[in-house]
Order: C-alpha cells, then sequence, then structure tokens
C-alpha cells in the first residue's frame, strides 16, 4: 500500500486489511496441505486399504472446502463475516466440514446453529428491548469526589 493511499486509512482499518489477509492465506494454506497429505496417502500404500481411503478422502473433502472458504473469502468480506464472534465461524467451518464427510450429521449440526443462531439474537433483541428501557432508574450511582488517604503521604 502507497503512503498516499496510507493516510486515507486509519490504523484500525489497516490492521483489520492485515487480518483478513493472513486469514486469507491461513485458509489457503490449510487447504494446500490436506489436499497435498490427501493425495500422498492415496499415492502411498501403506497399512490398510480401507481406513487409508477414509482417511485420505476425508482430508481431500476437507481441503477442497477449505480452498472454496479461501476462495469466496473477498465476497464474504462484503457482508461483514468478519464481525462475527470467532467461536460462530468456528462452528460454521466445523459444520462445514462435518457436512463434507458426513452429510447427515452435517445436516443436522447445520439445523442445530442456526436455530441456536436464531434463539441468542431473538434473547439478545428482547433483553436489550426489555432491559435498556428509556425510563431512568433511581437507583443511579452517586459519584463524588474522592478524598485523599489521609494516612498515606
Amino acid at each position: 500500500m502507497s503512503d498516499k493511499n496510507r493516510s486515507k486509512y486509519s490504523n484500525d482499518e489497516l490492521a483489520s486489511d492485515l487480518t483478513s489477509r493472513i486469514q486469507r492465506w491461513l485458509l489457503a494454506a490449510c487447504a494446500g496441505v490436506c489436499l497435498l497429505v490427501g493425495l500422498a496417502i492415496l499415492v502411498w500404500p501403506r497399512g490398510d486399504q480401507a481406513s487409508r481411503e477414509y482417511f485420505a478422502n476425508t482430508l481431500l473433502k476437507v481441503g477442497v472446502v477449505c480452498g472454496l472458504a479461501w476462495l469466496a473469502a473477498p465476497q464474504l468480506e462484503r457482508f461483514g463475516w468478519h464481525r462475527l464472534r470467532g467461536t460462530l465461524l468456528v462452528a460454521i467451518v466445523i459444520v462445514m466440514v462435518l457436512w463434507a464427510v458426513r452429510p447427515r450429521i452435517g445436516a443436522i449440526a447445520g439445523a442445530v446453529i442456526i436455530g441456536a443462531s436464531v434463539f441468542f439474537s431473538l434473547l439478545g433483541w428482547l433483553r436489550s428491548s426489555v432491559f435498556d428501557s428509556p425510563v431512568k432508574s433511581d437507583f443511579s450511582p452517586k459519584t463524588g469526589k474522592i478524598k485523599k488517604n489521609p494516612t498515606r503521604s
């Protein structure tokens, strides 16, 4: 980024841009490693055939899911996915991996995540509308001048 563009952006925007770039490269690295290890397991025969194929196919599917997330990251930034909590992003990635490995379990986990998101959104909306009323409370804290401790010099 040139010095001319750097003056237009605040430090928070620059840090956010750097963070999103690091996240994208981590996704790309995860996808590449999973794809390469999955292919290596398929190529070099060692151990039980069925378990080797299952493990290799699982790694290949996880690599494809991470690769698709890497490709979709710029479009997802427009929708504000970087403002989501980290726990929700981890849950979404876990659901995507489950969906790739075991579609039935992934569908159930996806439904649970959607249901929990709706439930907690409604709970937050109710909490803000009920407890943050515009009426002032009589129990406001009384702040006064703090007196100096006479025992300390």
